[in-house]
C-alpha cells in the first residue's frame, strides 16, 4: 500500500472522492436490489451471506465452495 505521507494532498483528496463516489453507487444499487426483491450478498468472516432471510436459510444448507458434500 502507498504511504499516505508520500501522497500530495490533492492526490489524497481525489482518492477519497473516488472512494466516496464508489461507495454511494454501491449503496444505491443495494437499495434498488432490495426494492426489487433481489438479495445482496456479502462475505463476512469468510462466509457468504445474504441480506434476505429466505435466501440465508437455503445457503446454510449448501456446502462451502471447495468442499465436497457428504452424500
Amino acid at each position: 500500500m502507498i504511504d499516505k505521507a508520500k501522497l500530495k494532498p490533492s492526490s489524497y483528496q481525489c482518492a477519497l472522492e473516488m472512494q466516496r463516489i464508489g461507495s454511494d453507487a454501491a449503496h444505491k444499487a443495494q437499495k434498488r436490489n432490495r426494492a426489487k426483491g433481489i438479495p445482496n450478498y456479502y462475505s463476512v468472516g469468510g462466509r457468504i451471506i445474504s441480506d434476505m432471510p429466505s435466501v440465508e436459510s437455503v445457503e446454510s444448507e449448501l456446502a462451502p465452495i471447495g468442499t465436497k458434500s457428504e452424500d
